[in-house]
């Protein structure tokens, strides 16, 4: 794409990039609202805490394997199609499983909503490849990863508001509601590509178009090494951070002493500072760092390891704790996004974002998967120093893949 844009362009892609934000955070009120209604629906029905860890399970393995499949069809089929079958549908499992009480049912409705859930996010990175160019990604997947702490956040909030007033059904029916609402705008004012609003087309390949092809030709997305150590990363970085946001109100009430509310408030400094930490990489990375996304991350990363041994040392100053977390959002999230939107964005291309996205994201969704449940396993045998220590060296680890995509990086600026 030339530096010259033709007339209305810059116009399109505010718009464009404006109704993905609306479209992804909203995804977001269909998939973490269930945390919150967690008690609730455990005083409902009488299920077992390790069953409802067993629905989050369920979500996460399926959530995974829908990435790396639906990352395929998004490069291959219509973005914009995924994204708007995937939004119905989360929403309306979402709202059957307001219906149920039979565990076996909800096992299914959620699992079937961590599939449709799965269509949003690759497709999206494949539509903000097709309008932004190279030099604008890092800015832009910074912004963009805005949407889903926001997201997270709107979502407990709302879930939780809910939950004083109504029972914990109308927490998936509201939620669900609204996420239709941003459907139907997504379907009015949002575009796959430039050509298909009118400007002057790209070669599009015209891909495969069943299902054997689609695997065929997404195996030497498994043959890049530089790939498998991008993802390799996110899995490790996701165990700390999923694991973290997962247990850091449960650490605030029983270590710290807050109330239970109180915990959970404090706890949302973590992604909403992540918002900012996320801009930060991406502006870094593109004016920082030449358009390298990794010595970012990397540096960013570090100073995380040094937080996180930090914070189990502080006793009884609630500021500062609670500083320190936001501060480890900051210092976590930046990265997450780098290797989450900015390296899918620059290994993939046009032809392959969605793909890599899609790989990448389901890498992060089995590290969270194991997050949450080693880190609590942890506690119950060793207490919350060891799991501090855990989370150190899973980001020791995540440093050492990063360091390895910096390589492939700079062979890739040199070449």
């Amino acid at each position: 794409m030339s530096d010259k844009n033709p007339p209305g362009l810059d116009g399109w892609r505010r718009r464009i990039f404006a109704t993905l934000w609306v479209t992804y955070a909203s995804f977001y009120l269909c998939r973490v609202n269930l945390a919150v209604a967690i008690p609730k629906i455990i005083e409902d029905t009488g299920f077992t805490r390790s069953a409802m860890g067993l629905l989050g399970s369920i979500f996460f393995v399926v959530y995974a394997a829908g990435q790396f499949i639906n990352g395929q069809l998004g490069d291959r089929w219509n973005p914009r199609f995924l994204i708007l079958t995937g939004a119905i549908c989360s929403a309306c499992a979402s709202i059957l499983f307001g219906f149920s009480s039979v565990f076996a049912v909800m096992a299914v409705l959620w699992g079937m909503n961590g599939y449709f859930q799965a269509m949003g996010w690759s497709s999206c990175v494949k539509v903000l490849t097709n309008w932004f160019p190279h030099s604008k990604k890092g800015m832009i997947s910074g912004l963009f990863s805005t949407s889903y702490y926001l997201g997270n956040v709107l979502s407990w909030f709302l879930a939780g508001w809910l939950l004083l007033y109504f029972s914990w059904r109308v927490s998936f029916w509201v939620p669900a509601i609204l996420f239709l609402g941003a459907a139907v705008q997504f379907l009015i004012f949002e575009r796959n590509s430039p050509g298909s609003a009118g400007f002057k087309p790209e070669a599009v390949s015209a891909g495969a178009e069943n299902p054997a092809e689609l695997v065929m030709q997404g195996l030497p997305l498994l043959s890049n090494p530089g790939l498998w150590q991008a993802g390799f990363a996110a899995m490790c970085l996701s165990i700390m951070s999923s694991g973290f946001i997962y247990w850091i109100p449960t650490y605030l009430y029983e270590e710290i002493g807050f109330s239970i509310s109180g915990a959970a408030f404090r706890a949302l400094v973590f992604p909403l500072a992540g918002c900012g930490g996320a801009m930060f990489a991406g502006w870094a990375s593109d004016r920082l760092a030449g358009s390298k996304r990794s010595p970012v991350a990397a540096a960013m990363l570090s100073a995380a390891v040094f937080l996180v041994l930090l914070l189990p040392g502080i006793k009884g100053a609630g500021i500062l704790i609670v500083a320190l977390v936001a501060l480890m959002g900051f210092a976590i999230n930046g990265p997450q996004m780098l290797l989450a939107v900015t390296l899918a964005m620059d290994f993939g291309g046009k032809e392959k974002s969605a793909s890599t996205a899609g790989f990448i994201d389901a890498m992060s969704y089995v590290g969270a998967g194991i997050g949450a449940f080693t880190a609590g396993f942890l506690v119950d045998r060793f207490g919350w120093k060891t799991v501090f220590q855990f989370w150190a060296g899973v980001l020791i680890a995540t440093i050492l893949m990063v360091l390895l995509v910096w390589r492939k990086e700079n062979l890739r600026h040199v070449g």
